[in-house]
């Protein structure tokens, strides 16, 4: 199923930067098809973790690392979005590969 992560941290280089609700945005969006309904879950609201970016290329170029932390946040179906379920404590430990687009201002 698709995953999509949106990660913000300061600097523009390699290293550990620390995951916690002050320093970096962080949301992580998980869809799932389940008995014909799709189902999202947004984790967005970190309690602790790590990004490590192993790897920064220039505009174009591939971003890559890890990421481990504790998020909570809600799932709902798209067929009943006002419906919105909490999540807590969910576990996220994985990798990351993405092409990097120009730093915001």
């Amino acid at each position: 199923f698709p995953k999509n992560l949106s990660v913000e941290f300061s600097g523009n280089s390699t290293g550990t930067f620390a995951i916690n609700n002050s320093s970096n945005a962080i949301t992580l969006t998980i869809q799932k098809i389940y008995n014909g309904d799709t189902i999202y879950a947004l984790l967005d609201n970190a309690s602790s973790g790590n990004i490590v970016v192993t790897s920064y290329g220039a505009v174009g170029s591939k971003v890559s690392g890890t990421i481990n932390g504790t998020f909570s946040g809600t799932y709902f179906k798209v067929s009943d979005p006002s419906i919105q379920t909490p999540l807590t404590n969910i576990a996220v430990n994985g990798t990351f590969e993405a092409v990097r687009k120009p730093d915001a201002p």
